[in-house]
């Protein structure tokens, strides 16, 4: 699991948000690990990806926004298919530090991330 993981964290500069929902059930089908256990390697992760928000700031490139988005959107999409614990441990261990990380310097990505996060409840509440 541990080269999937890498690979799917080098790509997300290059795979649009919109596209995560097909990649990540094409790997869970052809994988034996559950969502979960995919969604607490990536929180794993997280430390890395904010210590690099905080050190680029306002110099965040668009290929870096969308890394930032497409993780967004590949726990959003683990925690949607692995249950509501995932979903507290994605809010508190995730969702809340990356907004206050990335609102003053990038709105349109905290805007981004947002809707990401809002669909995601929609989803789970239907």
């Amino acid at each position: 699991m541990e080269s999937i993981v890498a690979t799917l964290l080098s790509s997300f500069r290059r795979v649009p948000p919109a596209a995560i929902p097909a990649v990540l059930d094409c790997i869970l089908t052809s994988t034996a690990a559950s969502p979960s256990s995919f969604f607490h390697r990536l929180l794993d992760e997280f430390p890395h990806i904010s210590k690099d928000i905080a050190h680029k700031g306002e110099q965040m490139d668009s290929e870096w926004r969308n890394s930032v988005a497409t993780y967004v959107a590949v726990i959003s999409h683990f925690v949607k298919k692995s249950g509501p614990h995932d979903m507290h441990v994605f809010v508190c261990s995730i969702w809340i530090p990356l907004l206050k990380s990335i609102y003053p310097c990038d709105r349109e990505l905290f805007n981004e991330v947002s809707s990401l996060f809002l669909n995601l409840l929609k989803e789970t509440n239907s």
